[in-house]
């Protein structure tokens, strides 16, 4: 009798366990696509360059990405998790910390700012790539540059 006992609350705790540690692996939250891809300035791969998801009509959450050495990014919609939602987006693009030191002086403004570059985000894994150019022209005709 004693025997059973344990076995049913050690098949219990099984159960119990097993029913926790799902709960964790389950997602919540707005449907995202999965993004990553690679940044170049005129053919060139762009390190350290900051890259902002920013849906259409402000409606949601922006998702962020860093170029590293050879310019590929991966975009992260929280600090712990990946993607972007879906839907159109602007682009928008950072100039990279210490720029200046690494050549980059010209790295045209127009492209830091929204309406420059948009794109679509679908649902899974897609490699979206940007070529980026020094000539850039903002379309609003502003060719500010720092």
């Amino acid at each position: 009798m004693l025997l059973h006992a344990v076995s049913q609350r050690l098949v219990f705790a099984s159960f119990f366990v097993v029913l926790l540690s799902g709960m964790g692996c389950y997602q919540t939250g707005p449907p995202l696509g999965y993004v990553e891809g690679t940044v170049t300035l005129d053919g060139q791969p762009i390190e350290g360059l900051t890259l902002r998801f920013v849906p259409k009509g402000n409606e949601g959450t922006t998702s962020y990405a860093e170029t590293d050495v050879d310019g590929n990014y991966t975009a992260r919609f929280t600090f712990r998790q990946e993607g972007v939602l879906i839907g159109e987006h602007d682009v928008v693009f950072e100039r990279p910390i210490g720029a200046d030191e690494r050549g980059i002086a010209t790295f045209p403004k127009g492209y830091e700012r929204r309406n420059a570059i948009t794109t679509v985000v679908d649902s899974g894994y897609q490699t979206i790539d940007f070529e980026l150019k020094s000539d850039f022209e903002h379309p609003s005709g502003d060719r500010r540059r720092k």
